[in-house]
């Protein structure tokens, strides 16, 4: 059996461990590529979320806008205020 040279045994094996770490940091590129992917998907849905929440407060602003005096008189009387030529009668419950 032919024994190679030293020079030639040390040049196959830093090759051979080369290729070894190139293939691992390819599966690993790939894995990482895999996890963006995924990370990227998942931040695009909760973008289209935050954009349909966007236009519906949107909506209610100028829904609020248009009619300023009844959305705060609505707001008042959910807080439970009253004006002052008013009379406040309590409610029977049952």
């Amino acid at each position: 059996m032919r024994r190679w040279p030293l020079g030639q045994t040390l040049l196959a094996l830093v090759l051979g461990l080369t290729l070894l770490q190139a293939i691992y940091l390819i599966t690993l590129e790939v894995v990482r590529l895999d996890h963006f992917r995924q990370e990227a998907a998942r931040l695009e849905r909760e973008n289209r979320e935050l954009a349909r929440r966007v236009h519906l407060l949107e909506a209610d602003l100028a829904a609020v806008r248009e009619d300023e005096e009844a959305v705060l008189e609505a707001e008042a009387r959910r807080a439970g205020l009253v004006r002052k030529d008013e009379l406040l009668f309590p409610r029977a419950t049952h």
